[in-house]
């Protein structure tokens, strides 16, 4: 008896009846296909959405980056320093035109004073060196040192024409000697007393001072 053969036959008699086949219901097919497609486009729909957002934020970054990148920055405050040099009112050292008489006292530069015409007074210095002071205007004359020249190297000892030929047609005839007018505030000029045709004194003065 060989049962091992038997069983087999009768289990591939089983599997090939037909009452164990199952009916497959009209439109199945079309039914399984269109569940597919659905599924099929509620995952692209979701890919879609996700990739949208990806470049919505990157979009977002990329416009952060633009405006930070092109905004441009406050201009610095620029500050504009001007420099001004003063010069001081003419003189010589430390005796200027315009200083009152205290202040020029406090200077320790001057003797004993003498009195002048129109209540001025005449203070002497070394070297020749003089000021004379006004009421009220303060000194209106320095008379330079023996030793000290003018910018254009007129001093005591220059021959008058040389006056005339530093300062040409400013050099005019004047009590005592020659007068050049000088620009500047206040008004004032230089005074040569003149002797033998050579300087004798120098003076930076005010213009119309009452001292004589």
């Amino acid at each position: 008896m060989n049962t091992g053969d038997d069983l087999d036959g009768e289990l591939r008699a089983l599997l090939a009846d037909d009452r164990l086949a199952l009916p497959v219901r009209p439109g199945a097919a079309e039914a399984l296909a269109a569940r597919g497609a659905r599924r099929a486009r509620r995952r692209a729909a979701a890919a879609v959405g996700t990739v949208t957002a990806l470049v919505l934020a990157a979009g977002g970054v990329a416009a952060a980056v633009l405006r930070d990148a092109g905004s441009e920055p406050a201009a610095p405050d620029v500050v504009e320093t001007v420099t001004v040099t003063v010069a001081p009112p003419p003189g010589f050292g430390e005796l200027r035109l315009g200083m009152g008489e205290r202040e020029v006292l406090a200077t320790g530069l001057l003797g004993a004073p003498t009195d002048l015409p129109g209540g001025c007074r005449r203070h002497p210095a070394q070297d020749g060196a003089a000021v004379v002071v006004a009421p009220g205007r303060g000194v209106v004359r320095v008379t330079l040192p023996r030793s000290a020249e003018t910018v254009a190297g007129i001093r005591v000892g220059s021959p008058a024409a040389e006056v005339g030929a530093a300062y040409g047609a400013a050099a005019h005839p004047a009590p005592g000697g020659l007068a050049v007018p000088m620009p500047g505030r206040p008004a004032w000029r230089y005074t040569f007393a003149v002797e033998a045709g050579l300087v004798t004194a120098a003076h930076v003065e005010t213009e119309d001072h009452p001292c004589g």
